[in-house]
């Protein structure tokens, strides 16, 4: 210790002095059973040890918080779920059923079609060319237009483009249809008329006749005049839309319909005492009236904006337009192919005026056969 120098023997003694210090704290600590927290309950040992308890404070609370809102806000958010996957299924059903409406509306067009054609084909068959199949046709063409209209003013068919147009190929198809077909009803009772009750019709009457069947064309063209204001598509109630018409274009055409089921109503009542006409009588009577009452409950059913209501609305229409069809070519068409000589059998008079000639008294005249 002599023989070194006096700063190098201070700074040793400092550094003595220091180790001793640190280790005289140490037991000082342990003896009184003190650990390295402070009054806060931190740990001293190390920084690294207490950031990373002050970093997962926030996270375990934050886990905490975001359990106890799931249990509280489970139930709302099961009913939500439950509620869009009945909304769901019930469009799944909606749209199942309007492409099974879609496939039955052209099966049954289509079985119309091959029998008008079949009917064309045997038409020197006497029972069908009784029928008329010109005004039949026409019938024919005309029920598919009331179809058409009825599907896309129902947002049953979705048109494409140009198709949109809910005046023309809504609602205009449909009254169209309707139209043209008690018209065929109409020409169908006068030819019954002619031959029965007035064997010559003034051409006031045709005229007058004419200036009718001009009636819906000319309101159709006053609304298409207006716009789309009178008839357009308006949102309904299960999400889609449907073609909507205005009180007063649609009250104009309601009274011509109204005013062509008066006229069949007056010529039907005047063959009423007619025998040999009874049959031809009741075939456009039930016409008539299928289409009526189709009409009447598409007044009704027009009110309501749920899917199956429209969806009912087709289905009679659809109906209506098959039931005059078949009545009057279902049964001769298949007496044609497989009963033709069945109309021998009961053999029916003519009619007293029918092609202007005299009544039929049931004797033979001289030079016929």
């Amino acid at each position: 210790m002599t023989g070194m120098p006096l700063g190098s023997q201070s700074r040793l003694n400092e550094s003595e002095f220091a180790s001793n210090g640190t280790m005289a704290d140490d037991s000082v600590t342990e003896d009184l059973g003190w650990d390295h927290t402070d009054f806060a309950g931190r740990n001293t040992d190390g920084d690294e040890d207490a950031l990373s308890n002050e970093q997962s404070t926030p996270v375990l609370a934050q886990t905490l918080m975001a359990e106890t809102e799931g249990t509280t806000t489970g139930a709302p958010l099961a009913t939500t779920d439950a509620s869009g996957q009945k909304t769901k299924v019930a469009q799944l059903v909606n749209t199942a059923a309007e492409k099974s409406f879609m496939i039955a509306c052209a099966i049954f067009f289509g079985l119309q079609a091959l029998a008008l054609i079949l009917g064309w084909s045997k038409y020197n068959y006497a029972p069908l060319r009784a029928k008329q199949l010109p005004l039949l046709t026409i019938s024919f063409i005309a029920s598919v237009f009331w179809m058409l209209g009825t599907l896309q003013s129902n947002h049953v068919l979705v048109a494409r483009g140009v198709y949109q147009r809910c005046i023309l190929f809504g609602v205009w198809f449909a009254l169209m249809g309707i139209h043209v077909m008690l018209l065929c009803f109409a020409f169908r009772m006068i030819r019954l008329y002619r031959a029965y009750v007035a064997p010559k019709l003034t051409s006031l009457f045709y005229l007058r006749l004419f200036a009718f069947t001009l009636m819906l064309p000319i309101v159709a063209a006053v609304g298409t005049v207006v716009g789309s204001k009178s008839i357009a598509f308006q949102p309904a109630a299960d999400g889609s839309s449907q073609c909507v018409a205005q009180t007063g274009w649609k009250a104009g055409t309601d009274v011509v319909i109204v005013i062509e089921l008066l006229f069949l109503a007056t010529l039907s009542w005047s063959l009423r005492r007619m025998q040999h006409a009874y049959q031809k009588r009741r075939e456009t009577i039930i016409g008539s009236a299928v289409v009526s009452v189709t009409l009447i409950l598409n007044m009704f059913m027009g009110l309501s904006d749920s899917s199956s209501a429209r969806l009912a609305v087709c289905a009679l229409v659809l109906i209506a337009s098959n039931v005059y069809f078949w009545l009057l070519l279902g049964m001769p068409l298949f007496n044609c192919f497989f009963r033709p000589n069945a109309h021998l059998d009961k053999p029916q008079p003519r009619a007293p005026f029918e092609h202007h000639e005299r009544p039929f008294s049931g004797q033979s005249r001289k030079g016929s056969v």
